[in-house]
Order: structure tokens, then C-alpha cells, then sequence
């Protein structure tokens, strides 16, 4: 196969893939949808379990915690010695900011590699 039937493929390949993207888009606004009418109806009806003749469905609620002050927070962490309430991910634009200030990586941080290959369709 030359390269340019490779590119070609690619660009096949990528054309299908933006396609199917665009229908599990669709999908998953319709399933949205629906779940959102069930979960209304069972409210209505004040249940948090639905047995039908195709299966049951179940209600559930989970909290996720947003942080509303970060400033607040690194406070509370350290005066409670608790930094396990951080994840560990950098900011990679705060990081190249520093390499640019200071002409080297923040001590703990290393690097890595990915290559990548982009396609632009003519």
C-alpha cells in the first residue's frame, strides 16, 4: 500500500469515525432524555425502583464536591495535614510558564512524550 492510499484510508477512516460520533451524539441526547423522563415520573410517584416487564430501573443520587474557593481549601489541607484531598495532575501551561521563567522542570514533575499524527481533509 503507497502512502498516499494509506492517507487515503485515513482519511476514510477518520470521515466514518466523525459520522459515528455524530450518532452516538444523537443517541446519547435521546437516552438523556428518556432517563430524565423516568427519573421524573418516579419522582412523581415517589419511587426509587421500577420493575417492568423489560427490566428494573433504579434511582440513584451521588454528591460530588466542587471546590468553590481553592484558596480556602490549600488552607484547610495544610492546617488539617491532609494534601490526599488534592489530585495529582498539573496544569501544563502553569508548568511551561515556570520552564520559561526559570529554564527548568519544577522539582517532582517529569516529562513524556506522545507522538501524534493530525489529518486535515484537501
Amino acid at each position: 500500500m503507497s502512502l498516499g492510499d494509506k492517507v487515503k484510508a485515513l482519511k476514510e477512516l477518520k470521515t466514518k469515525k466523525a459520522e459515528l460520533r455524530r450518532q452516538l451524539s444523537e443517541l446519547e441526547n435521546k437516552i438523556n432524555h428518556i432517563e430524565w423522563n423516568i427519573m421524573e415520573d418516579m419522582d412523581a410517584q415517589e419511587v426509587n425502583s421500577l420493575k417492568t416487564s423489560v427490566g428494573t430501573v433504579t434511582k440513584k443520587e451521588t454528591i460530588y464536591y466542587n471546590v468553590e474557593d481553592k484558596g480556602i481549601l490549600f488552607h484547610w489541607a495544610y492546617q488539617n495535614q491532609m494534601p490526599e484531598i488534592f489530585q495529582s495532575r498539573i496544569t501544563s501551561k502553569v508548568v511551561e510558564e515556570f520552564i520559561k521563567q526559570e529554564g527548568k522542570l519544577p522539582d517532582g514533575v517529569t516529562t513524556y512524550t506522545k507522538s501524534t499524527l493530525s489529518f486535515r481533509k484537501s
